[in-house]
């Protein structure tokens, strides 16, 4: 059975996220690590603004999980 190399899929996976955060600004934009948590950022500012039932519940479950 031939060795499965994973360089390719990841590749593509980061290459698709630093093209979501094209707008943002240094690192942001141009490092994997910093751009998803941007990424992560923006989505739930997103959720806070647009959707706040979804965003307190997704809060609270949060909170519970620290408290314990």
């Amino acid at each position: 059975m031939p060795r499965v190399k994973r360089g390719v899929a990841a590749h593509k996976k980061h290459k698709k996220l630093l093209q979501m955060v094209e707008g943002h600004r240094g690192t942001r934009k141009r490092l994997f690590r910093p751009a998803h948590e941007s990424l992560m950022r923006k989505i739930l500012a997103e959720m806070a603004v647009h959707d706040e039932v979804a965003f307190s519940a997704l809060l609270k479950a949060a909170l519970e999980t620290v408290q314990q």
